[in-house]
């Protein structure tokens, strides 16, 4: 039945696009173009992208799972935002997730990617908000606010990266969103010893509470900058990084760990990392797990 759906949608978005897609399109509320997300989606999948696709989400809330996988864009670039309107007047929640659907937004071997300017406010156990898995790559996540209210250390990170086996995630930028909660503001989860997930700049995001703002494994060609965290128990973790490193001018008030890169490889080229100009502060108390003292760490620099 659900494949039946399927296919009558495809159908409609095909008749009604002519089977090309390009240019503005508005999403919910009264003579919008498309009802929900998931219409627009689907219509993206049966149509031939000729252009950069712009979905300007009226006010609302709007609620997921929504996939976008194995989508080609040709090319082009697929940008999803509140147009003219704030964040808080577009938000998107996940009411019903649960350990197979734990996401809000889900981005599967996709590429050439914006998300820009919305408020995800997940709920329950399962509280993730976007997804990027398997060979995703030119991502640009700005200007959005992640709420989370979970306390678990996993399943309730705001931004979470997984390979697929080899696959991985390459040219981020993850710029000017706000995190509150929860568990990991931003994670990569990599499954194989030969993911690369490269050229990642995440800069000028302001981090409050939360278990951990940035964990990043087998990455390279880093660029850390201008990023503010309060209240995190742990700040930044970088693991197994090799390339180029550079981490500046952030401002890290942690509860146990401020700025730790372990395993940077001294085999890549340039071999030395760039770290200046950051504030780091440990105040000793594991937050966390219940408030009890533990031996903070400001920073930690480790070579493989």
């Amino acid at each position: 039945m659900k494949n039946l759906v399927f296919v009558m949608l495809l159908m409609l978005a095909c008749t009604l696009y002519g089977q090309t897609m390009q240019g503005i399109y508005s999403i919910g509320g009264d003579s919008a173009d498309f009802d929900d997300l998931d219409d627009a989606i689907t219509a993206l999948h049966a149509a031939s992208i000729t252009g950069n696709v712009y979905l300007n989400l009226n006010p609302g809330t709007y609620t997921g799972p929504y996939i976008i996988e194995n989508l080609n864009t040709s090319g082009h670039t697929l940008y999803i935002s509140s147009g003219m309107y704030s964040s808080s007047e577009v938000v998107f929640t996940n009411h019903a997730a649960t350990s197979q659907d734990n996401y809000i937004i889900l981005i599967k071997n996709s590429s050439n990617i914006r998300i820009d300017d919305f408020d995800f406010a997940p709920t329950g156990q399962y509280s993730r908000s976007i997804v990027v898995s398997g060979d995703s790559n030119d991502i640009t996540i700005s200007n959005n606010r992640f709420f989370n209210s979970g306390t678990s250390t996993s399943n309730n990170e705001s931004l979470y990266f997984s390979s697929d086996g080899t696959n991985d995630a390459d040219d981020v930028l993850i710029q000017f969103n706000q995190f509150f909660g929860g568990s990991y503001h931003v994670q990569i989860n990599s499954t194989n010893y030969n993911n690369n997930f490269s050229n990642w700049t995440i800069q000028a995001n302001v981090h409050v509470g939360g278990y951990q703002g940035i964990s990043l494994t087998r990455c390279s060609n880093i660029t850390l900058d201008s990023n503010t965290m309060s209240e995190v128990n742990y700040g930044i973790s970088l693991t197994s990084v090799s390339g180029s490193l550079l981490i500046k001018r952030n401002r890290l008030n942690t509860w146990a760990s401020g700025l730790r890169v372990t395993g940077y490889s001294t085999s890549s080229t340039p071999a030395t990392p760039n770290i200046f100009n950051n504030i780091i502060r440990a105040d000793g108390t594991n937050w966390y797990s219940g408030s009890s003292a533990v031996a903070a760490t400001g920073l930690v620099i480790s070579q493989s």
